[in-house]
This record gives structure tokens, C-alpha cells and sequence, in this order.
């Protein structure tokens, strides 16, 4: 693992302690047993994959997918875990052998529906910080991404928690967005692209409202997240630092 994902986890995972110690059974202060941390990693390093693939940065993705397949797991892993861990560690080398956003969104999607499988499996209450974020208001473009972001965070939690109630309320959101591709910048050549990229976020918003197995929603959420990164290479905009608008 290179020193700058190492930075990235130490970091990602310090804020995470910090905003998670109440709800994970420990108290600031106090240390958490070495799977609670083991954990902190293992969704720290999945939030990374995730944040790459939305900002369209395929390279990103590799060295946290690495992690995840070759990590060593702790002593204290319940047996009953083990087939959980060996599905991630299938798909975390799909991400590294992904050559396109659309293959890593797809293995990430699974990824975070064996996350919630696990959690459903074994009875494991999981709580996110941001979870009770009020979804914002406004027709802006500003607003309207801020909108979009909140649905996509709020379908991520639908999976991993799992929480249906979560799935829905993204993809109720995401169903009515209203942007523009004359808004959102890029050469001109581009609108019919991003008009269809727009369109197809809105149909996936409204058959996330029907689809009611895991499988069905980890395969939407992937197709979701790659048309984030495919917008957001072919604008140049969108999370993450600026970048050349896609040739």
C-alpha cells in the first residue's frame, strides 16, 4: 500500500473514530477492540473506492482494492464472517483488474451489498454519522448536486446497513432531480451525452423506488456511481481535486 492511501486511511479513519466512538459501543478515550478498528479500516478503505469512482478517477481505486483483497483479518473475526470476507476479497480483485469506471462502480455496488448482507446476517446495528443530514432545498445547480449527493450517501447506507428506509429516501430523491446539461458546463458536443447520463440518474432513482432484493439494488447503485464518474470526467467538475475535461 502506497504512503499516501496509508496517510488517507490514518486520517479518514481518525475523523471517523471521532464521529463514530458513541455509536460503536466505546467511549472517547477508551480503545476499541482490534475488530471495531479492523472494521474502521475496512469501510474507511471501501468510502475511498467509492469517493474515486464518483470524482471519475479510475486510477484511485487500485490501491484501497489492494488492501481490501490482501489485508490480514484479526484474530477476534467471528467464523461465521469468513464467507462475508472471502466475497470481498472476490471483488476487491475485480477493482483492481477494472479498466473502466463502469467494472469498478459494479464490483463496488457488490461490494457494498456483501457489507450489508453480512450486517443483516449476524445482527450488526450500524449507524453512520451523517445519516440524519436534512436533504437540501433549492432549483440551483449547486442545490441540485448537493441534492444528488445526499441521495447517493443515503442509497450507500441502504446497502451497507442494510436500511430500506434509507434505500428509499435516495432513490426518491435521485428520481427527481432536476438538472440540466446546458448547465453544467463542458464543450457543447457534450450536452446529448450528459442529457442521457442526467435522464438514465433519474430512470435508476425510479427503479430503486421498486427494486426490493439486495442483488437488484447493489447492480443499480453500481450503474448510479459510474455515471457520477462518467459526468464528472466528461465536465471536468464534481468532487476531488480539478481535472482536464475528458477528450
Amino acid at each position: 500500500m502506497s504512503l499516501d492511501l496509508r496517510l488517507f486511511l490514518l486520517i479518514c479513519t481518525a475523523l471517523f473514530l471521532a464521529n463514530t466512538s458513541g455509536a460503536t459501543g466505546h467511549s472517547p478515550g477508551t480503545e476499541a477492540s482490534p475488530l471495531a478498528e479492523h472494521m474502521r479500516l475496512h469501510f474507511t478503505a471501501i468510502r475511498a473506492i467509492k469517493s474515486f469512482v464518483i470524482s471519475g478517477q479510475l486510477d484511485g481505486v487500485y490501491d484501497p482494492a489492494d488492501w481490501l483483497q490482501k489485508h490480514e483479518t484479526t484474530s477476534d473475526l467471528p467464523e461465521n464472517w469468513s464467507p462475508y470476507v472471502a466475497e470481498m476479497r472476490s471483488y476487491a480483485e475485480e477493482l483492481k483488474s477494472a479498466r473502466h469506471l463502469v467494472f469498478a462502480a459494479a464490483a463496488l455496488g457488490q461490494m457494498a451489498r456483501v457489507c450489508g448482507d453480512c450486517h443483516a446476517a449476524n445482527d450488526v446495528a450500524v449507524k453512520f454519522p451523517d445519516s440524519d443530514q436534512r436533504l437540501p432545498t433549492g432549483d440551483s445547480v449547486r442545490a441540485q448536486m448537493r441534492r444528488h449527493l445526499w441521495a447517493t450517501d443515503r442509497m450507500w447506507e441502504g446497502l451497507i446497513g442494510p436500511s430500506a428506509a434509507a434505500w428509499q429516501a435516495g432513490s426518491e430523491v435521485l428520481a427527481g432531480i432536476q438538472l440540466q446539461a446546458s448547465a453544467l458546463g463542458g464543450p457543447v458536443d457534450r450536452q446529448p451525452t450528459l442529457d442521457y447520463l442526467l435522464k438514465r440518474l433519474r430512470e435508476i432513482g425510479q427503479e430503486g423506488l421498486e427494486a426490493n432484493t439486495p442483488g437488484t439494488r447493489s447492480a443499480l447503485y453500481g450503474d448510479f456511481l459510474s455515471l457520477c464518474g462518467d459526468c464528472h470526467a466528461l465536465t471536468g467538475r464534481g468532487p476531488g481535486p480539478p481535472r482536464t475535461v475528458k477528450k
